[in-house]
């Protein structure tokens, strides 16, 4: 039976960017390299992923599944949190805002040889949408002609210097001093 296992990490004080670098490590791993690799990945984000993994590993325990070594990372995202706004003084009476980011960390695993998603979930749902924006766009400009773009280059047109293109009337009021600086 295919069952997928998943663990949330709330309200974690890393930003979701730096984050986002470390479960691009683990996604399709097995379970148990993607410890491994998260072990050794030197990061505030990376002991915070293990965390989560190890707390998915134990809800597969708790559900008895049979096959803990067949477990692999089938999904992991991190999605933005609330905002934490602080300020610093700065010159002249003035302050600048400090904005501490906070991420929510969620694991999926699964134990089956089900399809292994690379992007987060909103992600790949705007994405078909966009899609079909554009495939409406294409077949609604079906019916104009295709736009021509001139080969040959325009006979009043003269390649000046650095692939410049000046006018023949205007070369001739030039210096040839002034056309090295174009």
């Amino acid at each position: 039976m295919i069952m997928d296992i998943k663990a949330i990490t709330r309200h974690v004080r890393v930003s979701p960017q730096r984050t986002r670098n470390v479960i691009d490590l683990i996604r399709g791993a097995k379970a148990q390299a993607a410890l491994t690799t998260l072990q050794f990945t030197n990061t505030k984000a990376a002991r915070i992923v293990g965390k989560t993994l190890k707390s998915a590993i134990a809800n597969a325990k708790e559900q008895e599944i049979e096959n803990l070594d067949g477990l692999f990372v089938k999904e992991v995202f991190v999605d933005g949190g609330p905002i934490m706004r602080r300020f610093i003084a700065r010159a002249m009476g003035r302050a600048t805002r400090i904005r501490k980011r906070t991420s929510h960390v969620t694991v999926i695993l699964s134990d089956g040889s089900t399809e292994v998603s690379k992007a987060h979930p909103r992600e790949a749902q705007a994405a078909t949408v966009e899609n079909a924006a554009v495939s409406k766009d294409k077949h609604k400009d079906a019916h104009k002609k295709d736009i021509v773009r001139p080969q040959a280059k325009d006979s009043r047109l003269k390649s000046g210097a650095f692939s410049k293109f000046v006018r023949v009337k205007d070369q001739k009021k030039i210096g040839m001093h002034e056309k090295k600086g174009m």
